[in-house]
């Protein structure tokens, strides 16, 4: 009876041993923890109003309403990897945005009569329009790996606290042409946007990754609600992050 046991226990112990080895997880594989680096890129404005006066002094002529820009924006990125595979990302983003543009003149020039002939003005306006923000969101990369690779999707909140918010009008009475310069009083201190966004990570070390990516500003609250005034914005540019493992 005895050794008809060790018998079955022999072969027995061996199959439940090597299925323990089978099933054992492997080693940890080494993965990125934190990427950090600089990012830039270029926006492509786009604004949108009611019409109204460019000049106060003439409430019914040279009518501004909507119009378009472009300007660069800068800043810091960062990566916090919800994953080991680098699937899923917490996005961190802060910097500088400028977002200029011109206004359409719907009546950009008028005529008037005086004693001395008939005099025509033409009237242009532009701004000076500039944030400090901070980009929080979510980027999930189709591609599982030790480090970030390949196409990815993301959606960030902007938070945009204003810096800068300048009407810049141009009078011209010809010869003579008078620009002036005087502040939008009735901008709003914040803004709010979401920023869905593709991007394509490319490590070339394993320190390293370039980052294109392009997306589509849309705004959440105005620039200017008493001409229901918003700026949204087509924009492309590049990250460059390190990689900390």
């Amino acid at each position: 009876m005895r050794s008809t046991l060790r018998s079955l226990v022999g072969p027995l112990g061996i199959s439940v041993v090597s299925a323990l080895l089978v099933t054992a997880p492997a080693h940890a594989q080494r993965h990125v923890t934190f990427l950090i680096g600089p990012e830039g890129g270029y926006n492509f404005v786009m604004y949108r109003s009611d019409a109204f006066p460019a000049l106060n002094s003439e409430p019914s002529c040279f009518l501004a309403q909507n119009g378009t820009g472009r300007d660069y924006f800068a800043g810091l990125s960062a990566e916090d990897p919800l994953s080991t595979n680098m699937h899923h990302f917490f996005i961190i983003e802060a910097g500088y945005d400028s977002k200029p543009g011109t206004f359409s003149m719907e009546s950009g020039q008028a005529t008037f009569n005086t004693q001395s002939g008939v005099m025509t003005i033409e009237v242009s306006l532009w701004t000076k329009l500039s944030y400090y923000y901070v980009n929080l969101g979510y980027k999930y990369n189709l591609c599982a790996d030790s480090i970030p690779n390949g196409l990815g999707i993301q959606l960030c909140l902007s938070i945009g606290i204003k810096n800068e918010a300048d009407f810049w009008k141009s009078v011209s009475i010809p010869p003579q042409t008078a620009i002036s310069v005087s502040s939008i009083t009735t901008a709003d201190a914040l803004r709010l946007a979401l920023r869905p966004e593709l991007t394509y990570d490319l490590p070339f070390t394993d320190k390293w990754i370039l980052t294109p990516f392009a997306g589509y500003e849309l705004p959440l609250t105005k620039v200017d609600p008493t001409e229901n005034w918003t700026a949204s914005a087509l924009y492309g540019g590049v990250a460059l992050r390190y990689a900390i493992w």
